[in-house]
């Protein structure tokens, strides 16, 4: 290898093209040493809010992008994820986006494995098109 680092495992994915050609930019926008670093980087943040404090309240947003032109009743049954886990809910937003897109904003105070299962129910739902979640703070 180059000398300074110990050699690391390869690992192949497979991504879409429209995917791949987003990380290239970000690669080049935004100084990367390659598509590797940026991966990494992501992934190490990504792993790092699920394993911070998982039995500790944290403040965390959960958002849900939903397409009603895959699936009617996707936003409806982000709502009713919502009110299954209200004790947990802080505040909620909805706002439609056009063109069948709709943004589902909740933010929650819970510990990570719960902001996990909640985010697990809504990845389930026929025409969420994305779904993530970011720690914000202790609770």
């Amino acid at each position: 290898m180059w000398g300074c680092c110990p050699a690391m495992p390869v690992v192949s994915i497979s991504l879409p093209e429209p995917l791949l050609e987003r990380i290239d930019e970000a690669v080049r926008r935004f100084g990367y040493t390659g598509r590797s670093e940026l991966i990494r980087e992501a992934v190490r943040e990504f792993l790092q809010g699920l394993e911070e404090h998982p039995d500790h309240p944290v403040y965390a947003l959960i958002v849900a992008l939903t397409d009603t032109r895959a699936s009617r009743q996707a936003d409806q049954r982000v709502l009713e994820v919502v009110h299954e886990h209200q004790e947990i809910v802080r505040a909620f937003y909805h706002q439609f986006l056009g063109e069948g897109l709709c943004l589902n904003i909740a933010l929650v105070r819970a510990t990570v494995s719960e902001v996990r299962h909640v985010v697990s129910e809504v990845r389930r739902t026929r025409g969420v098109k994305r779904v993530w979640f970011a720690v914000l703070s202790e609770g």
